[in-house]
């Protein structure tokens, strides 16, 4: 536990300390807690190349063809998945390079190879789970009837525009049973 006085330093420090004020010492401050970038914000991590990627996605959509904004969700989560998982085998050889022996970069990197294991895990799921949301949606897409337009009654032009009536609604006839 903290003392009064190291709280009462820590809370003077922090109103000094306001971070980087230039753009460059900003934009550079923004990438400190991006090491891998299988859990960042940004699809792309500097050193990827955005053509590469929008090949990948673009090959993505041409093969599944989307018709619908969620058929399209679903494709961007697993274009993202992709990349991801794409970027794990890069990871793993940096972090071998590391080492010369490769059972001394198990033993001293243990926790990264454990965490790489978990975040291509988390995007193999993620990756899973869209496209059997996607096969759904195109299946029914594919499967269920062509919705009918309601017919129109009451077609008249008045002053040139064309004006239509939904045919009403009935409601339909009950019959009542009357017992003794």
């Amino acid at each position: 536990m903290a003392t009064q006085a190291q709280i009462t330093a820590n809370q003077m420090n922090a109103k000094v300390s306001t971070g980087p004020r230039s753009e460059p010492g900003k934009a550079e401050s923004s990438q400190n807690s991006l090491r891998h970038g299988l859990r960042s914000q940004s699809i792309l991590i500097p050193g990827e190349d955005p053509a590469e990627y929008q090949a990948l996605r673009d090959s993505v959509i041409q093969y599944y063809g989307p018709q619908t904004r969620g058929e399209s969700a679903h494709i961007e989560i697993m274009v993202t998945a992709t990349w991801r998982l794409l970027r794990v085998p890069r990871l793993e050889a940096a972090i071998f390079n590391q080492c010369e022996d490769p059972a001394e970069a198990f033993i001293v990197h243990a926790k990264a190879f454990t965490n790489l294991v978990r975040y291509q895990t988390a995007a193999q799921k993620a990756y899973d789970h869209a496209k059997k949301e996607l096969l759904t949606l195109i299946s029914f897409r594919l499967t269920s009837p062509k919705q009918e337009p309601k017919p129109e009654i009451g077609f008249a032009r008045q002053n040139g525009q064309a004006v239509t009536f939904e045919a009403p609604q009935i409601a339909p006839q009950h019959s009542q049973e009357i017992r003794t």
